[in-house]
């Protein structure tokens, strides 16, 4: 049986955010592997929140780490403004980014008012 997070649409463009800021890091001097380190593990904790959520035992559960996979998204825009400050990413690729977050964020979103109604159904 494969896991619930591989039918996922936000799975698959987290997935797909992580390996765009991989890439998009990939040049940044060392004096910054902090902030590099910091993006990509922002990115990743998108996805991993959404995959480990979907495999909790409740609809209130999975909300939970919807929720944090949000919070993931609201610190990878801020970390790419700052990328952006620093002049180590284009404002192209900044925009682009923050507005793939964006989308992903109100995705990601629906999904966890879905769960949500879902969870208070079953309470009911």
């Amino acid at each position: 049986m494969p896991f619930l997070y591989t039918n996922l649409v936000v799975f698959q463009e987290a997935k797909s955010i992580h390996r765009v800021v991989c890439d998009l890091t990939r040049t940044y001097p060392a004096a910054y592997f902090y902030l590099r380190d910091q993006l990509r593990r922002a990115a990743l904790s998108v996805a991993l929140n959404l995959a480990e959520g979907s495999g909790k035992g409740s609809k209130r559960e999975f909300r939970r780490y919807t929720m944090n996979a949000i919070g993931s998204l609201n610190e990878l825009a801020a970390g790419l403004e700052i990328a952006l400050g620093e002049q180590l990413i284009s404002d192209t690729n900044c925009q682009d980014i923050i507005g793939r977050c964006e989308i992903l964020k109100r995705q990601i979103g629906s999904l966890a008012n879905k769960l949500k109604s879902e969870a208070n159904k079953i309470s009911d």
